[in-house]
């Protein structure tokens, strides 16, 4: 225990150190709003929460890092925009960390398009008065929370309303059926899925209604992001390396910045 302290503190001291290093090149993607400064605090804040984030590979945290940067979402925090989730990679033994949207984040984006009015999500819980129902005029939702309820959540629902027009766009999913996205998860006993199951619940049927809005630049990466996130290792190695490769357009900054970090030994 004591050796695995030492080891995590370590790990840790080395993160700080690989971050100040490239904290230029996360100033040159980052959004306006979010500082390189911002970033590292968070980062560290959450590896020293989560022993097994501080484990993983230096590179992968800084590619992290950058994806929460260029979409100008905060790692963990108050605003819990998303999070940097450890995942083992079966083939090198190694943690590898990956940047994961939280359901904040995922309104905060789909919000960027124009075309987005409001989006928001709800929980269920044992004891609330919830009915779902569709007719011809669209889709209704009655949701009357019970104030003092603690119960179990049941279900959990999204609605978007785009501009100019009436009839909201509506997805509900049962606990039974966000269980079933989590088992399928690679990351489903570890990171948010373990420490925050509500907001995973609710990003999940966020995650399910985005699919059929107008999506912004940042929001359409994120949900990229993501689908890389759940694909088999090989699958990622391809679309990381393989895709930067044969691309014969002119690489943009955030491409030219992963490019060094891949060049970059590990921490």
């Amino acid at each position: 225990m004591a050796n695995e302290q030492i080891t995590v503190r370590k790990r840790l001291e080395e993160l700080k150190d690989l971050i100040e290093r490239f904290k230029p090149q996360l100033a040159q993607v980052a959004a306006q709003h979010l500082s390189p400064e911002r970033l590292a605090a968070l980062t560290l804040s959450a590896a020293s929460r989560n022993q097994r984030l501080a484990l993983c590979t230096g590179q992968s945290i800084l590619k992290g890092m950058m994806d929460a940067a260029q979409l100008g979402l905060e790692i963990g925090g108050p605003l819990a925009g998303g999070w940097l989730v450890p995942y083992k990679n079966s083939r090198s033994g190694k943690l590898e960390a990956q940047w994961i949207t939280g359901y904040q984040g995922l309104i905060d984006l789909a919000r960027r398009s124009s075309a987005v009015d409001s989006i928001s999500a709800g929980v269920v819980r044992d004891g609330d008065e919830f009915s779902y129902s569709v007719d011809e005029m669209g889709p209704h939702i009655l949701h009357r929370p019970k104030l003092d309820a603690d119960g179990q959540l049941k279900a959990v629902y999204a609605v978007a309303r785009l501009k100019g027009t009436v009839i909201p766009q509506v997805e509900v999913m049962t606990r039974k059926q966000v269980d079933g996205i989590r088992a399928r998860s690679r990351a489903k006993d570890d990171g948010p899925w373990s420490s925050d199951y509500d907001e995973m619940a609710r990003k999940t049927v966020v995650r399910r209604l985005v699919k059929y809005l107008p999506k912004s630049a940042e929001l359409a990466r994120a949900v990229a992001i993501e689908d890389q996130a759940e694909s088999t290792e090989s699958e990622i190695e391809l679309m990381d390396l393989g895709e930067e490769i044969e691309v014969e357009a002119p690489k943009t900054q955030t491409e030219k910045v992963k490019e060094e970090l891949t060049l970059t030994e590990e921490a």
